[in-house]
């Protein structure tokens, strides 16, 4: 049987990782406190709250080669021979490039197949569940590759990020002009539809003072989606505010299209610094897409009951 790891921009919990073994290489969150390690040692609550009273007080960086190197190497110490890695966009984060470097060293002493998943969150944590359900019935390797390469294809990652929003820097982009844009929409008030293009690049599709208006736009593209390709699977996402939601209920409480939630999902500490509190959002992939034409109910990885909510 083959390992499973990515990181922790799939937003995939500690705990659900442990309990369908799958292993997290975690992003760094960097305060003058120092540097912890996402998810692993500091609470996803904790950034939240930080988030909430100092919101520029926290950066992120990716984890090095060498921090995939001691994962890789701990799994083929252990007997694995086959890893499949799956990681967040190379064109946000170096993640991908790091993997990429660890996976060399790896393959002189097993197979390590690194996968750009060209999007993040939960769009990224439907990826991996879906190669877990795959592993949990039967799937071998290459044909979990294989799927995989295409799956990142056919899921969809839709946000409603709040005024102001740092999100992913692309690089090349000079940090004044990224403050600069980040005043300007703060003082418009306006929230941003953010998707990812083909590359893997956070775009922005919309504007709108009202979320509700966003909010309607991304039933629509669902629904376009699902005349196309069938009924869909999907994770609601939002950033410390589960209350937040309730934006998404209407618009999504329709005959227009077959759509089935699966989890709700909070985000890791890291993406929440990129996104901002109170983002709201849905990743979806069509089921026809999925192992066994489905998301069964074992490879949804958050329930309601979980989410955390800022506490001040």
């Amino acid at each position: 049987m083959f390992a499973i790891v990515t990181d922790t921009l799939s937003d995939l919990p500690l705990e659900w990782c442990d309990e369908h073994d799958v292993r997290l290489v975690p992003m760094h969150l960097r305060t003058r406190a120092g540097d912890s390690r996402d998810v692993l040692e500091v609470h996803p609550a904790d950034t939240y709250v930080t988030l909430a009273t100092k919101p520029s007080s926290v950066r992120t960086s990716q984890p090095s080669p060498s921090e995939f190197t001691e994962v890789f190497d701990g799994l083929l110490d252990s007997g694995v021979t086959q890893i499949l890695c799956v990681t967040a966009s190379s064109a946000l984060s170096q993640t991908y490039d790091n993997a990429v470097a660890a996976a060399r060293a790896a393959n002189k002493r097993g197979q390590v197949a690194v996968i750009d998943s060209k999007t993040l969150s939960a769009a990224e944590g439907i990826v991996v569940a879906d190669i877990v359900h795959g592993r949990e019935v039967g799937m071998g390797f290459e044909e979990a590759v294989d799927h995989a390469a295409r799956l990142v294809r056919h899921v969809t990652l839709l946000l409603i990020a709040p005024p102001g929003a740092r999100l992913f820097p692309r690089p090349g982009h000079r940090a004044p002009i990224r403050r600069l844009r980040r005043v300007m929409e703060g003082w418009m008030g306006a929230y941003g539809l953010v998707t990812l293009d083909e590359q893997g690049r956070l775009v922005t599709v919309g504007r709108a003072a009202d979320q509700r208006m966003l909010a309607g736009r991304i039933a629509r593209l669902m629904s376009l989606d699902a005349q196309r390709d069938g009924s869909l699977r999907y994770v609601e996402i939002c950033v410390g505010y589960p209350r937040s939601l309730s934006v998404l209920e209407k618009p999504l409480d329709t005959n227009e299209f077959i759509s089935r939630r699966t989890s709700v999902a909070n985000v890791s500490g890291a993406v929440a610094c990129q996104l901002g509190l109170g983002s709201v959002g849905i990743a979806y992939a069509p089921a026809r897409y999925l192992v066994g034409g489905d998301l069964d109910e074992g490879a949804g990885y958050f329930h309601e009951g979980e989410l955390e909510e800022v506490g001040l």
